[in-house]
């Protein structure tokens, strides 16, 4: 588990990761509660859990884009 601070995220983030204000909104509505969570009254982000997530997206994406090659076209 890497942990990060979400009061270490600036308000501008590089492309790729979320905002700090998209962390509290995240949290607050127990969006992704194992990627932001509370400790101690302080927020952290997984690092490793949003690598889980964006590896899994791209998997889906890509065995979606690997049926639709494969699918006859009825013209």
């Amino acid at each position: 588990m890497k942990l990060i601070p979400a009061s270490s995220f600036p308000l501008k983030t590089p492309p790729g990761l979320p905002t700090y204000n998209t962390l509290k909104t995240w949290h607050s509505l127990k969006k992704y509660p194992s990627l932001v969570f509370k400790v101690g009254g302080k927020l952290f982000f997984d690092m490793d859990e949003w690598d889980n997530m964006a590896r899994a997206a791209r998997d889906r994406n890509v065995k979606d884009a690997q049926q639709i090659r494969l699918e006859p076209c009825n013209a």
